[in-house]
């Protein structure tokens, strides 16, 4: 392939492209280095227009992180694009709730929207136990053979997880609409 039409930077950015196309195709960085040597659908081999050879393996590995950098990008910028339109929508429906006098309506967009934003207040947990008996559970538990810290902890994330059920689960209702 001929380059004298082509700077530096529209060779890469050729080359970027390929790569893009052979990593989605679930190509490995070897299988790209040979696929860009190879003539392909008419395409002539994609060589190091400096050394008349291959691309090597690190181009390949510079290229993707460049790709996945781009990647990363587009995907933040989509999550706020999201996050963004989702914040309208409550806001919309916060206000159709004022509209027609449904304080409920109200309520839940300004709670959708405090879980958007993470701007809730933490829920506290309050724990009331007798002492005693957390030493005999403990005790219990390591005559089975098992760590008392450990079991205490998958315990509280079974509730943290349980209550996270139960809110996804409210949150999830489906609503009366008025038709």
């Amino acid at each position: 392939m001929t380059f004298t039409n082509h700077s530096r930077n529209d060779i890469a950015e050729m080359r970027r492209e390929l790569v893009e196309q052979l990593r989605i195709r679930g190509l490995t960085i070897r299988e790209i280095a040979d696929a860009l040597a190879t003539p392909r659908e008419g395409r002539p081999p994609l060589l190091n227009p400096e050394t008349g050879k291959p691309f090597s393996h690190m181009t390949i590995k510079n290229d993707l992180d460049v790709i996945r950098k781009g990647w990363q990008e587009r995907r933040a910028a989509a999550m706020d694009e999201h996050a963004d339109r989702e914040l309208a929508e409550i806001s919309e429906v916060k206000r159709a709730g004022w509209a027609t006098g449904n304080p409920k309506l109200v309520l839940e967009g300004i709670d959708r929207e405090f879980k958007l934003l993470g701007t809730a207040k933490p829920q506290e947990i309050n724990f009331n136990f007798n002492l005693d008996i957390v030493v005999l559970l403990a005790a219990a538990i390591e005559r089975r053979g098992e760590s008392p810290s450990e079991w205490f902890l998958a315990m509280l994330q079974e509730m943290a997880d349980a209550d996270n059920e139960q809110d996804v689960a409210n949150y999830d209702e489906p609503h009366a609409h008025s038709n």
